[in-house]
């Protein structure tokens, strides 16, 4: 490999590392933007967006429910649609491990068990409580 191929290898490497830390940035702030609206500190129109899934007669009887999973509802597009707060919001809060998710902390005590999880899934550091 040349100078230059080996030069462009390593930019697209930190740029795409720059990428996925911006990513995990915007997913670790949804999180707890969720938090908020599952204690129901936030607006009402934004809690409406992120119901739980044991609210649903149909659905109380699924593993969901017991996890305390929120509704991800169907979206038309494929490119916009999950990229929208109704879809995203809850998508990202069911991707947090169940021990997390059962507690009902404070925003700061939840900021900080967010923060461990998200560092041991980057490092990939397995952990007995996720």
């Amino acid at each position: 490999m040349s100078k230059k191929q080996n030069r462009w290898a390593v930019l697209h490497k930190i740029s795409a590392h720059k990428v996925e830390r911006k990513t995990d940035t915007i997913h670790a702030n949804l999180k707890h933007f969720v938090v908020s609206l599952t204690t129901e500190v936030a607006p009402g129109y934004l809690i409406i967006m992120c119901q739980p899934v044991s609210e649903n007669p149909t659905r109380r009887h699924l593993r969901s429910a017991v996890r305390r999973d929120l509704v991800v509802p169907a979206t038309r597009t494929v490119r916009f649609g999950p990229r929208s707060f109704a879809a995203a919001g809850p998508s990202t809060w069911n991707t947090l491990p169940v021990g997390l998710r059962n507690q009902q902390p404070s925003a700061v005590s939840f900021r900080h068990h967010l923060k461990t999880v998200l560092f041991r899934r980057a490092y990939n550091i397995s952990s007995a409580h996720s």
